[in-house]
């Protein structure tokens, strides 16, 4: 996927430049109904949670009870890969038909510079989430991650390795709100399936909670496309939520 990105020059114009960028997507099933599972992944004070890379989280601006402002704060120190950004962004939260859908998008705004000796990330079109009931079921929820990123000055393949480790955040709030269930696989482990299941080994009763679609693959960009179109479809009529948010 291309996306075109504003960049400011040393002399203060700005200048317009396209970019290849990758949407991961994360699918999973929570055994929960849907409005507890929303309840949760809204209420940004519990990101920490299940955000192993959130370093911290606040509420800059409340808009509307289903959409505001916020700035976060992450940290990635994996092994070799260790940087520090900083995020604005804005957020809303919506019912469209029988699903739950929930947009971020970074915002330029002046009063709120970068945090002192970090480096702004960018959210990109295309993230968030989307919950909808599973197989026709008021007590099972599909969840679905798609994270559209650019942390800025890093190489490709060191955004692929954290991306693919946060679109697991699904196995991690399964976890949380479901302790009781079998554990969701590692990434290592679901990878590992995925190899064995090409080979010719496995059944699809052995598939995992949590499945990784190619971040290139013409299915992310679809799936982004929708995501996208059910935000612009929940402007203007999103019923209040009620949710609860942590500064």
């Amino acid at each position: 996927m291309a996306v075109c990105l504003r960049e400011k020059r040393r002399n203060g114009s700005e200048k317009v430049v396209s970019r290849q960028s990758s949407v991961f997507m994360g699918r999973g099933v929570i055994e929960l109904p849907l409005e507890e599972v929303s309840l949760f992944i809204a209420d940004i004070s519990h990101r920490e949670q299940w955000d192993k890379h959130l370093v911290n989280i606040e509420v800059l601006q409340e808009l509307s009870s289903t959409d505001f402002l916020a700035r976060m704060h992450y940290r990635v120190r994996k092994c070799v890969i260790r940087f520090e950004r900083d995020a604005v962004y804005y957020e809303r939260a919506c019912h469209v038909d029988d699903k739950f859908v929930m947009t971020a998008l970074s915002v330029d705004l002046p009063k709120y510079p970068p945090i002192p000796g970090l480096m702004r990330a960018q959210i990109l079109s295309g993230s968030g989430w989307v919950l909808e009931p599973y197989d026709g079921s008021s007590h099972t929820t599909l969840v679905t991650y798609l994270a559209h990123f650019d942390p800025k000055g890093l190489p490709t393949i060191v955004v692929n390795q954290v991306m693919q480790r946060q679109i697991m955040a699904i196995s991690c709030i399964r976890d949380l709100l479901a302790p009781s269930l079998p554990p969701s696989p590692s990434p290592q482990s679901t990878r590992r399936l995925k190899k064995s299941k090409k080979r010719g080994k496995g059944s699809t009763s052995s598939l995992p909670h949590i499945q990784f679609l190619d971040s290139n693959a013409e299915n992310s960009g679809e799936a982004a496309a929708r995501h996208d179109e059910d935000g612009e479809r929940a402007v203007g009529h999103a019923p209040p939520l009620g949710r609860r948010r942590g500064a």
